[in-house]
């Protein structure tokens, strides 16, 4: 039973994730739109692209762990249903690589934000002299 209940709620928030994926996208390609409507020149062309690679880059990121915790939640349901073991073999596979894919952004985004505090610090000793 608690595996039917985490297959909904992984189908659920899978689900949910690949619409937020698409809003990103919208809005990260609306935003690139209207910023061009008020830039004028080259500068505008440049800020829609540089908005829709943005947006295509977030999209992807975020578009694979969504799209494992649904094959997780679609195999965890099917091997319930008629008990299939390869089935659930599958399903815990996705789930691995979605924890493993998300600990990998995690680690690149620690990895960013440490950076960024050493470059600061760097910055402010040398404007405080």
């Amino acid at each position: 039973t608690h595996l039917a209940a985490t297959a909904k709620w992984d189908r659920f928030l899978a689900i949910t994730g690949f619409v937020l994926v698409g809003l990103i996208m919208l809005i990260m390609l609306v935003a690139g739109a209207f910023m061009s409507s008020f830039i004028p020149g080259m500068g505008g062309g440049m800020a829609t692209g540089i908005f829709m690679i943005y947006a295509l880059i977030i999209g992807a990121i975020w578009f694979f762990p969504a799209l494992f915790t649904y094959r997780f939640a679609s195999n965890m349901r099917r091997a319930l249903a008629g008990n299939d073991q390869q089935a659930l073999i599958t399903a815990f596979q996705n789930l691995k690589i979605t924890f493993r894919y998300i600990g990998i952004i995690t680690i690149i985004l620690v990895s960013i934000y440490a950076l960024a505090f050493v470059f600061a610090g760097i910055s402010a000793a040398f404007i405080s002299r």
